[in-house]
């Protein structure tokens, strides 16, 4: 399953109530930058896909954080090169620490964002 079908899912709740009240605020994913690649700085299949510009608010980078890492390096420009506002955040063992960091994670307007929606719009038209 892709962040697409996850946020269509939400989106389309077959429960009217549920889905009156469910509200996406920002889209985070995690990525460990040591198994993204499959060989030669090739990323697996569809993970640029899970980065997308308008659907991906930030990403998580979970192991691996050091300051001299080719493979983060790299795999930070691949995903740039698919979404060029994508935040990123260096997230030690999966821990955040700084408050500005949560924020951004934890935004309640991040995805309704004019751009993401026009993004979106482009990406899948219909959505």
């Amino acid at each position: 399953m892709d962040v697409y079908d996850v946020i269509l899912a939400i989106k389309n709740h077959p429960d009217l109530q549920v889905r009156q009240k469910l509200c996406i605020g920002a889209v985070t994913v995690c990525i460990d930058p040591m198994h993204s690649f499959i060989s030669h700085r090739m990323p697996f299949p569809v993970l640029l896909n899970q980065c997308a510009q308008g659907w991906v608010n930030s990403i998580l980078f979970t192991s691996s954080t050091s300051i001299n890492n080719s493979a983060l390096d790299d795999l930070q420009k691949l995903i740039r090169s698919v979404n060029s506002d994508v935040s990123f955040f260096l997230a030690d063992k999966g821990e955040i620490t700084r408050s500005m960091d949560i924020d951004a994670v934890l935004s309640e307007t991040a995805f309704m964002e004019k751009s993401k929606v026009r993004a979106r719009h482009l990406l899948y038209p219909g959505w």
